[in-house]
């Protein structure tokens, strides 16, 4: 290539504003002087035109940080005006108003304005005097910087900077150099204000350079006439884009999309003036960076801060730049590196020049490559748009065992399908994911469980991915063999679930048909209750029919004997009677109330006899107890017997005399009954009871023969008679559970 020196060509009207620049500067030199002591903090404001996000204002803003961020006595105060997604006057009124809020103040505070691009510089000077006055301003990025828009904002003492717009014409140049039978030149440029700008910074620079060639205007267009008229473009012609991120319908775009689609839809070489801009298929240009206008800027600013006039800095507008092609790019449109310009930089590389710059060249893609050849772990570098491997260690070749890995495409390797292996590698371009398992294939044959680790890298302007990989082969065995185990654990545990839930259904169902059967049990026993009670009435009744009965035949019996027969008869039946009368009453079954039903036939026995004026007195202590009606009647009979005859033979007596009767529960579940009287036993006595020899018959039988128990009577002349009667509460057994008795 053939060393070419760059003179950068200065506009004519730029003169005139570093004249007045000058003449400003120097009548104020001692008016401004060294001020400040660097052991101040410095306070300076950072107005980007654009968002954060945009290459080109992350460039900027990148270089001013690590410039000014170098020294502690230095804040930064950054504002994104974010004017590309907001384009219209609201929003740059808004603005305005945004900074009078923030930033005024009675005292000017900032030390120092930075701008980049042009409508931050607009805005700047526009609010200068009402937010920072005399406040020094550095800008930077700017398209057009023509003499009347710094001169319509008095005064411009303090305002310095650097332009951008010598690559155009530059790029111009290239166009004709990289298509010696060049034709049209087509220039792309969209409807933002700096982008007007660039586009007259096109125009003015093509109108010395473009002879016999046909120039294209394509800006400020409608997208679908912008793509309709790309497409007419021949192999010839050389498209310049400049920019596009604002049609004239007000759509706004992103930087990459807009680029894509002018790429996607002309088959002529795209050229660019701005670095970033060299992607997705641009060929390249003379381009300037953002870096390189922040850093310059910064630098600028570092002087104005250390105390230095800014009418001693003229405006610079030689901006950094260099000539940057995709390699790419060139191999499609046929360009070869002897067309093009000496000290020209190459990126996205191929993997033949990456390869042919390590083999012919001895040029190491990394800075210490003893490092990774030298180091265990397996290591390679993959081109990312075609996968083919451009590097790999000592680790590697020893690993796969292949005897050359560089050229190798990385699906030779990896058992994914390709469209699988370009799905991965994106994923970990885009850094959405850096951690990979693979089944790699070795030279042998044998394919092995590998995790790799990828992170993309950008060596000689190119990005790659830069793998590390591990053989995991035994480690995922061993994880298969616990996944089975765990497996086999899940399956148990879960048929132990299967039989819990079966057995808990089945015990839920017998539950409810114990419920069910329960509740028709009830509803059985309610009604054999109800039967039985209505027995119980019946046979209550009936028995007091035939009392009545009894009664009425005494009445009409002219025999006194008889007629007390009688009245001892019915006094029995009453009894009875009485007894089934307390089952109705507690509404109960099978069990009565012992005491009640005892004191019923006392008083009962009471109410019978008629002992004129004398006052029977019958003591009765009867404990609380509840006795099944087999053995309440045949007690209640015993009782009946026992008063009646002791108050008939007390109504003899002239003497008062007294009956004591005691029912109480011993232990071992006996019943005693004890009674007393004070009757003497003379022969009258001892005759009646020969008269009542009944009655006594009947205490026996229904004491030892009905509830197999035991009688012992004692008969006094001087104490009266005296009776025991003992008998087990277990003689019956209930036939009705008691619990249920009252159901």
């Amino acid at each position: 290539m053939r060393n070419r020196d760059v003179r950068c060509r200065v506009p004519s009207g730029l003169g005139t504003v570093l004249a007045v620049v000058a003449l400003l500067g120097a009548v104020s030199t001692v008016a401004y002087g060294q001020s400040h002591m660097i052991d101040e903090t410095r306070h300076v404001l950072v107005l980007h035109s654009y968002h954060a996000g945009y290459p080109w204002t992350d460039d900027i803003q990148r270089a001013i940080a690590a410039t000014l961020g170098e020294h502690s006595y230095i804040e930064l105060h950054v504002e994104y005006l974010d004017l590309i997604r907001y384009t219209g006057a609201e929003h740059r009124d808004f603005l305005g108003e945004l900074l009078r809020r923030k930033y005024q103040r009675d005292d000017a505070w900032f030390d120092l304005v930075m701008v980049s691009d042009d409508q931050a510089l607009d805005l700047a000077l526009h609010h200068r005097e009402e937010l920072f006055p005399g406040v020094p301003v550095v800008f930077c990025g700017i398209n057009d910087l023509r003499p009347e828009r710094l001169v319509g904002h008095q005064p411009i003492l303090g305002v310095t900077g650097m332009s951008d717009t010598v690559t155009i014409g530059e790029t111009i140049d290239l166009a004709f150099h990289l298509r010696p039978h060049l034709d049209q030149i087509a220039v792309v440029s969209g409807s933002r204000p700096s982008e007007i700008m660039q586009y007259r910074s096109f125009v003015k620079a093509v109108e010395t350079r473009s002879p016999g060639v046909t120039i294209t205007h394509l800006n400020e267009l409608r997208e679908p006439e912008l793509i309709s008229r790309l497409a007419t473009l021949g192999p010839e012609t050389v498209v310049i884009y400049l920019s596009y991120l604002l049609s004239p319908t007000g759509q706004v775009y992103r930087f990459g999309d807009a680029l894509s689609m002018v790429v996607a839809n002309t088959g002529a070489m795209v050229l660019v003036p701005t670095d970033f801009l060299v992607r997705d298929g641009v060929v390249g240009g003379r381009v300037v960076d953002g870096y390189s206008q922040g850093r310059e800027a910064s630098l600028i600013a570092l002087r104005l801060l250390d105390g230095e006039h800014p009418g001693s800095i003229p405006i610079q507008n030689q901006s950094e730049s260099r000539y940057l092609f995709d390699d790419r790019a060139l191999q499609r449109f046929g360009v070869s590196d002897e067309q093009l310009p000496d000290r020209s930089t190459l990126t996205n590389r191929s993997p033949e020049r990456l390869i042919e710059s390590q083999v012919r060249d001895g040029l190491p893609l990394f800075s210490d490559n003893d490092v990774f050849h030298a180091h265990g772990a397996v290591m390679l570098l993959i081109d990312l748009g075609s996968g083919t491997i451009v590097a790999a260690n000592q680790a590697a070749y020893t690993y796969y065992g292949y005897p050359q890995l560089e050229g190798k495409n990385i699906g030779e390797i990896n058992t994914l399908s390709p469209q699988e292996i370009a799905a991965e590698m994106r994923s970990a371009e885009l850094e959405r994911k850096n951690h990979f398992s693979f089944r790699h294939r070795r030279a042998d044959g044998l394919e092995r469980d590998v995790a790799v680790y990828s992170y993309p890298v950008r060596i000689q302007e190119t990005d790659l991915l830069f793998s590390v990989v591990f053989d995991t082969t035994e480690q995922i065995a061993a994880q298969r063999i616990k996944a089975r185990q765990t497996q086999i654990i899940f399956g148990i545990l879960a048929l132990l679930l299967v039989g819990a839930v079966a057995g808990v259904t089945l015990l839920f169902r017998h539950l409810r048909l114990t419920r069910s059967a329960a509740a028709a049990l009830r509803k059985h026993l309610r009604i054999r209750n109800a039967l039985m009670l209505e027995v119980q009435h019946r046979t209550k009744n009936n028995m007091q029919v035939i009392a009545g009965l009894i009664s009425l035949q005494a009445a009409f019996s002219e025999s006194s004997e008889t007629c007390a027969a009688y009245g001892r008869l019915s006094g029995r039946v009453s009894t009875i009677a009485l007894a089934h009368h307390r089952l109705i009453s507690d509404g109960a079954v099978s069990y009565i109330n012992l005491a009640t039903y005892l004191h019923g036939v006392v008083d009962g026995a009471l109410s019978e006899t008629d002992c004129g004026e004398v006052r029977p007195r019958c003591f009765v202590e009867i404990s609380d107890l509840d006795v099944l009606f087999d053995i309440a009647v045949p007690f209640g009979l015993i009782v009946n017997e026992l008063v009646a005859s002791g108050l008939r033979r007390l109504c003899r007596s002239d003497e008062d005399r007294r009956i004591r009767l005691q029912v109480s529960e011993r232990e071992s579940q006996m019943l005693e009954l004890s009674y007393r009287d004070t009757i003497p036993a003379n022969s009258d006595a001892r005759e009646q009871c020969r008269e009542e020899e009944l009655g006594m018959l009947l205490i026996r039988e229904l004491t030892e023969h009905q509830l197999g128990g035991s009688l012992s009577l004692a008969v006094s002349p001087d104490r009266g008679t005296e009776c025991l009667v003992r008998i087990s509460r277990n003689v019956y057994k209930d036939r009705v559970p008691y619990e249920n008795s009252d159901s």
